[in-house]
């Protein structure tokens, strides 16, 4: 792995989709095809590898459907030896700013040092409720934080984030998939382990680099750093299910998203 301040070469990011297409989904019609379109422009317009994996093979001892994306993330990194970066992003989420690069949204170390929380609280599920002792460092370090990721009012969102190759990376997903995490009653899943490691594991903690939440997980209704904004690379439609408005902010999204080679956004 190379420290190249200008981030990695485009043939050495890889964006991940994953799904066995029997999830709900929030009710949106054609997601999966619309994602895949999405997301196939983005990546070769810029040279990113582009990813599909069905996550139907995977042995996931009777846990939920999302802990498929620690094998699946493993699967992409074998399958792909030159790629140094994952863009893990969920299926319900729009690239709608498709002529940023991701090395100008987070992938180098200036634009890590832009979106990077310094001095903050890692928080647990309950409304900012701060992890007592879990703090990110002052600084950004753009050769040892190897992921990168945000974090709303319950605590770090594993909706959108990227992963690094690296001997720290792979420990992570071996802790992360421990088969007796995936065996909890945890409301937020596999987000709630990654919250139990990061609280008790400060070897886990310290590679990690929390993000601006707009930065690459804007949701598609909120305030402040949380609601997607003009000129945000992607937006996620995290909770829109609450209220069973899914397909109603998918196609309004979808109608105004940036197109590649255009103006807008």
């Amino acid at each position: 792995v190379t420290f190249d301040p200008s981030g990695p070469q485009p043939s050495q990011i890889a964006l991940l989709t994953a799904t066995d297409g029997k999830g709900h989904n929030g009710g949106i019609p054609n997601i999966v095809e619309q994602t895949a379109a999405n997301r196939r422009e983005y990546c070769a317009h810029h040279g990113y590898v582009y990813q599909f994996v069905n996550i139907s093979g995977f042995d996931l001892g009777g846990a939920h459907a999302v802990w498929a994306k620690l094998p699946a993330i493993a699967e992409t990194f074998a399958k792909n030896p030159a790629v140094e970066w994952v863009w893990w992003l969920d299926l319900d989420a729009i690239i709608m700013t498709p002529n940023r690069t991701m090395q100008d949204v987070v992938l180098s170390e200036a634009a890590l040092r832009r979106a990077y929380k310094s001095d903050s609280d890692f928080v647990q599920y309950g409304n900012w409720s701060a992890i007592p002792g879990a703090r990110t460092r002052a600084e950004a370090d753009w050769q040892t934080m190897d992921f990168l990721i945000s974090q709303d009012q319950n605590g770090l969102n594993a909706g959108s984030f990227l992963i690094r190759r690296s001997a720290w990376s792979k420990m992570l997903l071996d802790m992360w998939g421990d088969p007796l995490l995936r065996e909890q009653d945890w409301v937020g899943k596999e987000q709630d382990a990654l919250l139990h490691l990061v609280k008790n594991h400060a070897v886990i903690r310290k590679n990690i680099g929390l993000i601006q939440q707009r930065t690459i997980n804007g949701y598609s209704e909120g305030d402040g750093d949380m609601g997607w904004q003009v000129g945000d690379i992607a937006v996620h439609f995290a909770g829109c299910w609450v209220a069973d408005v899914c397909a109603e902010r998918w196609a309004q999204f979808w109608e105004i998203r940036g197109r590649v080679g255009s103006d807008a956004f």
